[in-house]
């Protein structure tokens, strides 16, 4: 059995689960660009922003200045949360998408295989239930875990190793229907990291 250490805890409150999905954190935005936030309003305003598409607010957002791509992503997205378009954690399609971290010490080949041995014995996570068989797949940097949902909804779990020994693991739950699916979904995964990596 692979003995694993945590580097956080992944307790979660039940009764503050309107705080685990928050907006986009715009000073980060502010601090990377050069830019602050507010201008960034400002400026997307005066090319009419709120009547763009969310890839012409990228467009537009890079040419204001020459961003990189991911960050005109997080600024896109920014901007449609200011204007209403879009809450923490919706997607520009109108789903929403839970996301849960856990970092622990060991290998990425450990890691992998013990969640792949616990997640063989879960019919689904909360209240939703997997359907079909989990897929995985490989690259130089990351693994990957991914598994479908009888409600639609499509799970990836990656891994990758980090410095000193570590694994990140990182789920995504995407295509959720509501925003209280999002809260149940992320509160859920945190709960199953945790029984997975947490227990001898």
């Amino acid at each position: 059995m692979v003995g694993m250490q945590n580097t956080e805890s992944t307790k979660v409150n039940q009764s503050k689960k309107q705080t685990l999905v928050k907006a986009i954190n715009t000073s980060a935005i502010a601090e990377a660009t050069g830019m602050s936030w507010a201008t960034w309003c400002k400026k997307l305003d005066a090319v009419d922003g709120k009547s763009l598409s969310h890839s012409e607010i990228v467009k537009a957002a890079r040419g204001i200045k020459p961003v990189t791509g991911w960050w005109a992503q997080g600024i896109a997205v920014a901007y449609e949360q200011h204007i209403g378009r879009r809450k923490p954690g919706q997607m520009s399609d109108g789903t929403y998408s839970a996301s849960a971290t856990k970092t622990v010490v060991a290998s990425c080949e450990e890691v992998f295989e013990k969640w792949g041995a616990f997640a063989s014995s879960l019919g689904g996570i909360g209240s939703t239930d997997f359907s079909g068989e989990p897929t995985v797949s490989h690259t130089p940097k990351r693994s990957y875990w991914k598994r479908s949902c009888s409600n639609g909804s499509r799970v990836i779990v990656s891994f990758e190793g980090r410095a000193n020994g570590r694994v990140l693991i990182a789920v995504e739950h995407q295509k959720l229907k509501t925003e209280a699916g999002l809260a149940i979904a992320k509160s859920a995964w945190l709960t199953t990291l945790a029984e997975c990596f947490e227990k001898p």
